[in-house]
């Protein structure tokens, strides 16, 4: 899908704080640890790069510079080879976030 976010490139600390945390990190769901996978503020990026999907365990959470493989993204997006269902259930996280997200991942240094 096309990303509706065409700001400047988006670091970790503005996703998590501005998408992540807001979306996807309150009490009743990754905030107290949902599905092995808690998200909340003091997290680091480092944190975030060394995880990988709790059920498909080989897929890694976030690929540096390659939203578009990102487990994340293809949770967040309803992708037809993810497990489980959309993140969050609802769907209701909008392409704009969607595509922050996308744009910290993407700006991630590969080297």
């Amino acid at each position: 899908p096309a990303t509706a976010y065409s700001g400047p490139p988006v670091a970790f600390e503005e996703a998590l704080v501005e998408v992540l945390v807001p979306s996807c990190g309150f009490d009743s769901c990754h905030g107290s640890g949902a599905g092995y996978l808690r998200i909340h503020e003091g997290q680091t990026e480092a944190e975030w790069l060394e995880r990988n999907s709790s059920v498909l365990i080989t897929r890694p959470l976030v690929v540096p510079g390659d939203a578009a493989t990102s487990y994340l993204i293809k949770k967040m997006e309803g992708s037809s080879d993810i497990e489980g269902t959309v993140m969050p259930p609802s769907g209701s996280i909008d392409a704009l976030r969607i595509g922050m997200v996308r744009s910290w991942i993407d700006n991630i240094p590969t080297d």
